[in-house]
């Protein structure tokens, strides 16, 4: 993480010299107030007096002006610091696999960005921090040392045991950071959750549970804040203790040398404010390094993201002319030992028509997010014209495939710029695609047609008007495979028969449409069906070879009562 504190040198150095020259003003303000006094005690004029007052009110006003300049360049330097670590945490994010994403909860993600980073950021403002402290206990003690070096003797005695308290205490530091980052995280989770499922909260007249899960979670935050704050109130009330003894020690030994001469009476007062920068120094000091310390569990998190080294793999870029094979192909999914592939064999020709058909959980899904390179930990082999998906370019393999997927995410952005992602302006096409999935009536509706703005969470927008958008994305990409997920199943028979029979019309593109059942209106419009069953391709033929399949009946399209029946004779057609 340290690179990040020394991304831009010559600021750093601009940040490190208005500290140290700020510091410096501080300490020569303490010797300027003593020497005022002196002045008095000494039996200055008015007009002596005025000049010292002057004086000493430019040196306050430069000292001011100093403040001001280095705490502005400061909160420069360590917002552009925080922008470039969000920026680079994102674009390693996305740049990760299908597979890490979706290794933890996207609200975990954005805590990662925003909570853990803003204390990440906060710990490498800690060292800039540890600098100027040095510097504010090296000038306190050579003022102390130009005053008397005894007194700065006895400032300096009280020292060690001031910096060993956090060092004692470093451990349960690091583990309370720790815990409180995992607690809001929790938090978070569970608040993100409860506001995206409003509706069912609504719907079971929840919202009293939901409050409770909420105020749950918000007595865990709390708690664990609680124990953080006994370990930060004993660290301060110790040295605060340390501290105060020092300063009367201090404060009681220049009183005996102005007693005995050995110092004027000004010393006392340059002495105290010495003392409060020297020690308030030293505090400083320990604290910032105890503050690092602690913030290490989540330094090492964030840098396993932000530190992960970018893979590149060189790839073929290959063009998609004859087919897409699947040879003795496993997968499992992370952390779950159920095989969702067993060992499948299938080919994939350009500009042909497949239906996969299978029940929830089949394994049908898990074959278009292998085809779409979401996976890559499969056993077997994938390729595409001979050639291993391993081997080829990530980027050309998204050129190459579109997915249309059953969950369709809106943006906050107009319907124009949901379907154009990438805003490339192809109105004509647009128009044309909109037609196609048949969106007219439910554009021609908006407040603004297509450039109405529409949200995930706000607009009220159908399961199929969202399926044919997410189709109407797929379709705008013009590649040359088309993976369809379960797109039909939220829509009317009507309109999903018309939007089939559009896309099976398609001669330029090899489409691969992955449902639980079928319209016979449109079957002979596939060359081949697919038929897989716990992870095993069981059947598969054109209509013609699996016309006398009773698993294929079990697939028809029907209401789920008779559907189960089917099931189940099916079932029992098996056995016979």
């Amino acid at each position: 993480m340290l690179k990040y504190l020394f991304k831009d040198k010559l600021k750093i150095i601009l940040v490190i010299s208005l500290n140290t020259i700020h510091t410096l003003l501080v300490t020569g303000l303490a010797l300027i107030y003593g020497a005022l006094v002196n002045t008095v005690a000494n039996g200055a004029t008015a007009d002596q007096l005025l000049r010292e007052l002057s004086f000493a009110l430019g040196y306050s006003l430069l000292t001011a002006l100093s403040e001001w300049t280095r705490h502005y360049f400061n909160n420069l330097l360590f917002a552009k610091m925080l922008i470039t670590m969000q920026n680079d945490m994102y674009f390693k994010l996305i740049h990760s696999n299908y597979e890490f994403i979706t290794s933890e909860d996207s609200s975990r993600y954005y805590d990662y960005m925003t909570s853990d980073l803003y204390r990440v950021r906060a710990a490498l403002a800690t060292l800039i921090t540890v600098v100027d402290r040095i510097i504010a206990t090296i000038s306190a003690f050579v003022a102390a040392s130009i005053l008397n070096y005894k007194v700065a003797l006895v400032m300096l005695s009280m020292t060690f045991i001031m910096g060993l308290v956090p060092i004692i205490i470093r451990k349960k530091l690091i583990s309370a950071e720790m815990q409180i980052s995992n607690v809001n995280k929790l938090w978070a989770r569970s608040t993100k959750e409860n506001l995206l499922g409003m509706s069912i909260i609504k719907s079971f007249g929840a919202e009293n549970y939901s409050i409770q899960e909420i105020k749950s979670a918000g007595k865990i935050v709390y708690k664990t804040h609680k124990s953080k704050s006994i370990i930060d109130s004993t660290l301060n009330g110790v040295t605060t203790i340390i501290q105060n003894i020092s300063m009367l020690a201090l404060v009681g030994i220049t009183c005996y040398f102005v007693v005995t001469k050995e110092v004027e009476i000004g010393a006392v007062l340059s002495i105290v404010q010495i003392g409060m920068s020297f020690y308030g120094g030293i505090l400083g000091l320990a604290g910032s390094l105890a503050f690092y310390w602690g913030t290490k569990g989540i330094r090492d998190r964030v840098w396993s993201i932000i530190g992960k080294k970018s893979v590149d793999k060189p790839g073929t870029d290959v063009d998609f002319a004859n087919s897409i094979v699947f040879k003795n192909v496993s997968f499992e999914y992370a952390n779950d030992d159920r095989l969702i592939l067993n060992n499948i064999n299938l080919e994939f020709k350009k500009n042909e028509k497949y239906l996969v058909l299978g029940k929830s959980g089949s394994g049908k899904s898990t074959i278009l997010k292998l085809i779409a390179n979401y996976f890559t930990n499969y056993e077997g082999s994938i390729s595409i014209d001979e050639i291993e998906y391993h081997n080829i370019n990530d980027n050309r393999i998204t050129e190459i495939v579109a997915v249309a997927q059953q969950n369709c995410y809106l943006f906050n952005r107009s319907m124009r710029h949901n379907i154009d992602y990438l805003q490339t302006g192809n109105t004509e096409k647009l128009e044309s695609i909109i037609d196609f999935v048949c969106l007219r009536d439910f554009i021609t509706r908006l407040p603004d047609g297509i450039d109405t703005v529409v949200d995930e969470e706000v607009h009220q927008v159908s399961g199929g008007e969202k399926l044919r958008i997410n189709l109407a994305r797929a379709l705008y990409r013009d590649s040359s495979v088309l993976l369809l997920d379960e797109v039909t199943s939220s829509l009317d028979k009507s309109t999903a028969g018309i939007v089939e029979s559009n896309l099976l019309a398609l001669t330029d593109k090899t489409i691969i449409n992955v449902c639980h059942k079928f319209n016979d209106d449109s079957l002979a419009q596939y060359d081949k069906i697919i038929i897989i069953e716990d992870g095993v391709v069981v059947e598969q033929g054109s209509l013609n070879q699996l016309r006398a399949s009773r698993k294929l009946d079990m697939y028809r399209s029907a209401p789920q009562a008779d559907l189960a029946e089917i099931e189940i004779e099916g079932q029992k057609a098996t056995h016979e």
